[in-house]
């Protein structure tokens, strides 16, 4: 763009490299010279906080709340700390989104997810029912279709739009269950069934846009920092996820020199490499992560123990406390429960559909890949959070089983 006569201005949240960019300017409150006090806005915020300075500076009249819910959205689904200005924006956000004058595309969006008009939305809803779809377009090679989507002005408009984006989303789906079976199986071929430090796995087969969410689910099943590469011929696109105790910028920072180029935060990043870097690379992080897994790594910290003093939250206790989620997680409840009625369901009833009696009170339960080991069985010890039950129009609050 430079060498077009055109000026480029970088607006980003991610940690700054050491060399200096090409650009007219660059917006970012990581740069050691930024005096932003408030280090934690993603790049939907950032854009936001251009969009009031422009205003200010230019005396405009012009009302930024409108963007509110693409702001809660892009801060949500990028994974940024709900704390500080983020806390307040999310939750201005949600707020928006569940109006009766949400744009087109997320009203769609909240009929597509069920959940109820009467429901108050919260963050978990946009980060596992709302992400996903705007997601996978993008992953696919096709985000200009959430674009278009997002920018619907009819219902109509946007409804056609959305069955393109489901079925973007249903694709991305079916890439991501098969390269997360091939990624899990090449994890235990590679480093056995309890691996210690960082994986690194790799296939030709797997879509590069998917792999995120393949690393994502490996550090679930692992307790380990993983890093999951795509190659296409001899060129590699991967990206790395962590465990809460490890920051991967500072792992992949001690490999640099087997990498193309890389970029990213504490929690997760994006790399390029070599075929023949892959080796030298895999040893490298390996060493970056010793000792970060194990057992421990496993381990469940439970906030609130019910019974006693403490009965099962409302749906009111919660959003009180809330928006949930990266830097201000879903407090998690341990229970002892005497299990009323259980169904297996999903692919292979995998997954278990509870109905729980904890003490004088009644709640349904979700565990997800957990039916095997609740079934038939009529008491369980559990630990999970609790969020609004959309089945049961979102004033009961259902347990979901970690």
């Amino acid at each position: 763009a430079n060498a077009a006569g055109v000026d480029v201005i970088v607006v980003d949240h991610h940690l700054v490299p050491d060399e200096p960019l090409p650009a007219l300017a660059f917006l970012n409150p990581h740069r050691p010279d930024c005096g932003f006090e408030y280090k934690g806005l993603c790049s939907a915020g950032l854009a936001f906080s251009l969009g009031a300075a422009l205003r200010a500076e230019l005396g405009a009249e012009l009302d930024l709340r409108h963007w509110l819910d693409l702001v809660a959205i892009g801060t949500i689904a990028d994974v940024a700390p709900l704390s500080g200005d983020n806390r307040r924006l999310v939750r201005a956000g949600l707020k928006a989104i569940g109006s009766p004058k949400a744009r087109p595309a997320l009203a769609a969006l909240r009929k597509a997810a069920k959940i109820p008009e009467a429901a108050q939305l919260s963050a978990q809803d946009v980060a596992f029912r709302f992400s996903p779809r705007l997601n996978a377009p993008g992953r696919l090679g096709a985000a200009d279709l959430t674009l278009r989507f997002l920018m619907a002005k009819t219902p109509k408009e946007a409804w056609r739009l959305l069955d393109e984006v489901e079925a973007q989303n249903d694709e991305r789906k079916a890439l991501t269950q098969r390269a997360t079976e091939e990624a899990r199986a090449q994890v235990r071929e590679l480093y056995g069934d309890a691996p210690e430090e960082g994986v690194v796995v790799s296939s030709e087969g797997w879509h590069r846009g998917v792999v995120g969410i393949v690393a994502a689910r490996l550090v679930d099943s692992f307790g380990v920092p993983a890093v999951v590469i795509a190659f296409d011929g001899e060129q590699g696109h991967g990206s790395a996820r962590t465990t809460g105790d490890c920051d991967v910028y500072q792992a992949l920072s001690a490999c640099a020199e087997h990498l193309g180029a890389w970029g990213g935060h504490r929690a997760a990043a994006g790399i390029s490499l070599e075929k023949g870097a892959l080796d030298p690379f895999r040893a490298a992080f390996l060493g970056a992560t010793q000792g970060i897994g194990g057992d421990g790594a496993r381990k469940v910290e439970v906030d609130v123990a019910l019974g006693g003093a403490f009965r099962i939250p409302t749906v009111e206790d919660l959003q009180r406390l809330g928006p949930f989620g990266e830097g201000h997680p879903a407090p998690t409840f341990m229970l002892d429960a005497h299990v009323v009625e259980a169904a297996g369901v999903g692919e292979g009833r995998a997954h278990g559909k509870l109905k729980l009696r904890v003490g004088q009170d009644t709640v349904r339960a979700f565990a997800p890949g957990l039916f095997s080991r609740v079934e038939g069985r009529s008491d369980l010890k559990l630990v999970g959070e609790f969020q609004p039950d959309h089945w049961m129009g979102g004033r009961s609050v259902e347990l979901l089983v970690k």
